[in-house]
């Protein structure tokens, strides 16, 4: 049974990184996979209680349960971390960042993005790029203005440097 799990996750691995996704990291084995997406080419999930890094672009990346996600992001990527989860998310321009629930997101956006903040989610937003005229739309919430790019909803300002 092992030996199978072993092919199926290098089967899914092959399979991510043939469509611009590519699981770095995830343990427990197998549970991370990549297929066919809805709203991008590719979507990649990382089921409960796993714990995973993925990096691409153009990509639907899904971080399920009480997973904890290390998601990099290129351009126009897809990023939900719904429920218990926590992620680090790194996402490029126009990318969009989901974060319902009981979720804990902090993210940083290095181009133009959307972050989404619902229920009691609670979100650090970076808006790397601001300096240089892009913006982060953060709605769902009433973000604190943290400085330099810094916003946080429903958390507190994370402490300076």
């Amino acid at each position: 049974m092992r030996i199978i799990g072993i092919l199926l996750g290098a089967v899914l691995l092959a399979h991510c990184g043939e469509n611009g996704a590519n699981i770095e990291q995830c343990e427990p084995a197998g549970a991370c996979s990549c297929s066919d997406g809805t709203e991008r080419e590719t979507r990649c999930t990382c089921v409960g209680g796993s714990t995973c890094s993925v990096s691409g672009g153009g990509i639907e990346f899904y971080c399920e349960g009480n997973a904890a996600c290390e998601l990099s992001c290129g351009d126009d990527c897809l990023i939900v971390c719904p429920g218990t989860t926590s992620c680090a998310v790194t996402a490029g321009d126009q990318a969009e960042v989901r974060c319902p629930g009981t979720a804990s997101c902090d993210i940083t956006c290095e181009g133009n993005c959307a972050v989404e903040v619902a229920g009691a989610a609670k979100a650090v937003v970076r808006c790397e790029a601001e300096s240089s005229g892009a913006a982060c739309e953060i709605t769902g919430c009433s973000p604190e203005d943290c400085g330099d790019g810094v916003y946080a909803c429903g958390t507190m300002c994370p402490a300076s440097p």
